[in-house]
């Protein structure tokens, strides 16, 4: 029977991952999505380095709900348009963008939500240059 088993979970073994890396590769750069093609994977366009999360509550008063604020410290893997972040049942109030030193490059970023997708995407006024590094600040 454990004989049976093994050789099973070998030819198991063998056919998932029989296939060449670039077919596998490709099959993870696609991500998951749904029917009609809609994708739910982050691009690949930055890279998160730290965040500094900050949240207030009164809830010792019975009130349920937060206000909040994240520094994400970021690098452009390339030039981009956009940065895309997760982002579930929040409002987000204004976010800032800035370069390392933290001198200041746009006051009010202009956003979207995407309730399907849980993202946030951020559009500056200008593309960012790739290999450099940045802070965003999110209050919501």
């Amino acid at each position: 029977m454990w004989l049976r088993i093994s050789i099973i979970f070998a030819f198991y073994l063998v056919t998932a991952f029989a296939k060449s890396p670039r077919d596998l590769s490709d099959k993870v750069a696609a991500g998951p999505s749904d029917p009609e093609g809609i994708s739910f994977r982050l691009p690949n366009n930055t890279l998160p380095i730290h965040y500094d999360i900050y949240l207030s509550t009164d809830i010792h008063i019975s009130r349920l709900y937060f206000n909040g604020s994240v520094f994400i410290k970021f690098r452009t893997l390339m030039p981009s348009t956009n940065i895309t972040l997760n982002f579930k049942q929040l409002y987000i109030n204004t976010i800032q963008l800035y370069h390392r030193d933290w001198s200041l490059i746009e006051n009010y970023v202009n956003f979207e939500t995407n309730d399907v997708t849980e993202m946030l995407v951020i559009t500056p006024t200008e593309e960012l240059p790739g290999g450099r590094e940045y802070y965003l600040g999110i209050n919501y």
